[in-house]
């Protein structure tokens, strides 16, 4: 897994079970990177790999059920309270909020900066496949259907009956 800092300063990468940080600004110029010791490493394989609109935060969930935050400009690590395998993570877009969706159809918020478990956005019955996330809309991807909720409100916007299961989504800026 790999993902850029919005700011484009730095990416975050990824193999099964570590993440590094690399700093973009010495890449360009090199025709090869030698990693030295990782920024996090688990005892389980890596699901997701995401990075803040505000670049001050990395989340990463595992299959053994992390959900860690790392922040860039303190150095630190936050592990959530609850153990959530497999989540689908994305943040909010003022970085003040994890998103997270899990096998149950569970998709909440926890507060970056405190670690706690925020509001529940959406309570489903089937697993949450993906999330995007653009400006206060959540589009939650699941077997057969999207469901789209406003985080401001949590009110659900639309439900959209697509066969698939959803795994991967995005939202056009424009």
């Amino acid at each position: 897994k790999v993902a850029f800092s919005p700011s484009g300063d730095w990416l975050a990468a990824s193999d099964l079970t570590n993440v590094w940080l690399l700093r973009t600004g010495g890449l360009s110029t090199a025709n090869r990177v030698v990693l030295d010791t990782p920024l996090l490493s688990f005892d389980s394989s890596i699901v997701e790999l995401v990075v803040s609109p505000d670049s001050s935060w990395i989340g990463v969930s595992t299959d053994g059920g992390q959900v860690v935050l790392y922040n860039i400009n303190s150095r630190t690590r936050r592990i959530l309270e609850q153990s959530i395998p497999g989540a689908k993570i994305a943040f909010s877009s003022d970085s003040q909020f994890l998103i997270t969706g899990n096998r149950e159809g569970i998709v909440q918020t926890w507060n970056v900066s405190t670690g706690k478990p925020g509001v529940d956005l959406f309570a489903g019955n089937a697993q949450v496949n993906s999330l995007a996330l653009y400006e206060d809309q959540l589009a939650m991807g699941f077997m057969d259907k999207v469901v789209i909720v406003n985080v401001t409100t949590g009110q659900v916007v639309s439900i959209i009956e697509a066969p698939g299961d959803h795994h991967l989504m995005a939202f056009s800026p424009n």
